[in-house]
């Protein structure tokens, strides 16, 4: 037809022009690169990542993967969101009850675990949320991280929709290392109950590695009858500290040294926790009792409470009712040990 040079001439005169605009603006160039930079992004992750898995990144919500623990009045996430352990926390919280300080990696987070570790941004992401959290808490605690006289020191506890009771790994104290323990003796004036928290810790990340607990049980008996104590409540500060290194001597030897960088020791011990979801035991317990593999774990974070300081701190645990009782109704029961 006559005219279709014509419109051919007039098509390629406007998409100049509009390039022109588009180069000239200033936001528009840089909506234009970061469109860029998603499409290439979404190119590489086809190339690279399974279709679940790209699934899972287009999914994840990081804004509903870390929630604080605090007195909020407004509705509660849902039991599958925080789990059961800290849906109830969050609360007690809200009734005004003295929870310690903390926050709830959701479920979402689990639900989205292979896509954050295939993607080195979203694993940026878990840990810049995690540092916040942790910087919020020491505000409010007045306690830093890694500070040898004022530590703040967390406990990194599982917490799944359907109760699996010590089924999923627990890592108290964690944030210690031999600086800030012998820092904390001082500060919290009881020697030997730091060397013990430290002790304790240790325990648990070798535990979390797969040692066995009757490995550790081991060692703390051999202390016993070296120093001729019954309890290890009787052994001096002196005698707890060289109990302490020995566990961590026996960690390096198994292969399984602990992180002392306080806040990459919180990583890993997330990590942990979750990976404790995937455990033998953990599989048998979900098979034995029905309970979905897809259900996973939240990772509660809250600021330590010690029981073994004095003889006026203590741990223990209460219940509603005697569970061995028949009859109906409210009768408070429990145990605790000094």
């Amino acid at each position: 037809e006559p005219g279709d040079d014509r419109r051919e001439t007039l098509l390629k005169v406007s998409e100049e022009l509009l390039r022109k605009l588009i180069s000239q603006g200033l936001a528009l160039r840089q909506v234009d690169a970061l469109v860029g930079r998603v499409l290439r992004a979404l190119l590489q992750g086809r190339e690279k990542l399974d279709t679940r898995t790209l699934s899972l990144l287009m999914s994840y919500d990081g804004d509903r993967a870390c929630i604080p623990i605090d007195r909020c009045k407004g509705p509660l996430e849902g039991v599958v969101h925080l789990g059961n352990k800290g849906y109830l926390i969050k609360r007690l919280a809200r009734d005004g009850l003295p929870v310690p300080p903390g926050f709830v990696l959701t479920t979402e987070v689990f639900r989205c675990r292979d896509a954050i570790l295939a993607s080195a941004a979203l694993r940026r992401d878990i840990a810049e949320r995690i540092r916040a959290e942790i910087s919020r808490l020491e505000r409010e605690t007045g306690r830093r991280l890694g500070d040898p006289e004022r530590p703040l020191l967390v406990s990194v506890r599982s917490g799944s929709a359907i109760s699996m009771p010590g089924i999923l790994d627990t890592i108290l104290n964690v944030g210690m290392n031999v600086n800030v323990t012998e820092g904390f003796a001082v500060s919290s004036g009881s020697a030997w109950g730091a060397w013990d928290a430290y002790r304790r810790l240790l325990q648990y990340w070798g535990m979390g590695q797969g040692i066995a607990r009757n490995r550790f049980d081991a060692l703390m008996r051999e202390a016993k009858e070296r120093y001729g104590v019954s309890k290890k409540a009787n052994l001096s500060a002196d005698q707890m500290c060289e109990l302490a290194l020995c566990y961590r001597d026996f960690l390096r030897d198994e292969g399984d040294p602990i992180i002392d960088e306080p806040f990459a020791q919180i990583l890993a011990c997330v990590n942990l926790v979750l990976d404790s979801w995937s455990s033998e035991r953990s599989r048998l317990y979900r098979r034995e009792l029905h309970i979905a593999e897809e259900w996973g774990t939240a990772v509660i974070v809250q600021s330590m409470v010690y029981g073994n300081l004095n003889a006026r701190a203590g741990t223990g645990v209460a219940f509603t009712c005697d569970p061995r009782r028949t009859a109906p109704g409210v009768s408070l029961y429990g145990d605790f040990t000094t």
